[in-house]
Formats: C-alpha cells, structure tokens, sequence
C-alpha cells in the first residue's frame, strides 16, 4: 500500500444477540423519553386551557364591572344635572328675596341661637 492511502479499520461486527440487546435497550429509552415527554405535553395543555377557560372568566367580569360603571356614571349624570338644577331655583329665590344679606342675618341668627342653647345648657 502507498502513503497516500489511508488504512480503515474494520471492526467486528457484535454478535447478533449483544445487537438485538442493545437496540431493544435504546428503542425502550426512546419510548420512555416519549412516554415522559408526553405526560409533560398534557400537563402543559391542560394548564393552557385552565388559563383559557380563566382569561375568558376574567373577560366576563371585566364586561359586567364595565356596564356597572356605565350605569353608575349615568345616574351620576343625572343627579348632577339635578343639583346643578337646585343650585339655579335656590340662587334665583335668593336673588328675589333681596339677595345674600338675608342670609348673612339668617346666618348670625342662627349663631346667636346655638350660642344661648349652649349657654342655657351649661347653666343648668
């Protein structure tokens, strides 16, 4: 042979039965690694569809707390519109019936009121 040529070496072949072993042993790994794999892949789908199943529960309450708010702010609506309705009859009768110094008499009257009841009071 010349130095050009590489020598290969052949080993023998295993005997049928060490084979046979061997690769009933491997295709055995291989099914359990499977098998492994495919409890793991059930284990994530069913949690997958419990996240499902909870983002749509989620969705739902989420729709219901909205149309709540929807409401609670048209009632609010409404009862702003109602004071603010309030507020303009009470400035208009009190602009009628010679406007805030009746109030400002009403106002110290009541402070003398509340004064003589405590005083009344403390006295007895």
């Amino acid at each position: 042979m010349s130095g050009s040529q590489a020598q290969v070496q052949v080993s023998e072949p295993m005997p049928f039965e060490e084979t046979t072993v061997a690769t009933v042993y491997t295709l055995l790994s291989i099914q359990m690694a499977a098998a492994d794999q495919d409890q793991h892949l059930d284990a994530i789908y069913d949690s997958v569809q419990r996240l499902g199943q909870l983002s749509l529960n989620i969705h739902d309450e989420l729709d219901a707390q909205s149309q709540m708010l929807e409401e609670a702010e048209a009632e609010m609506d409404a009862t702003q519109a109602a004071v603010n309705e309030t507020n303009k009859r009470i400035k208009v009768l009190i602009d009628a019936n010679g406007g805030s110094k009746w109030c400002a008499a009403v106002a110290c009257l009541t402070c003398i009121v509340v004064v003589l009841f405590f005083l009344i009071l403390a006295g007895a």
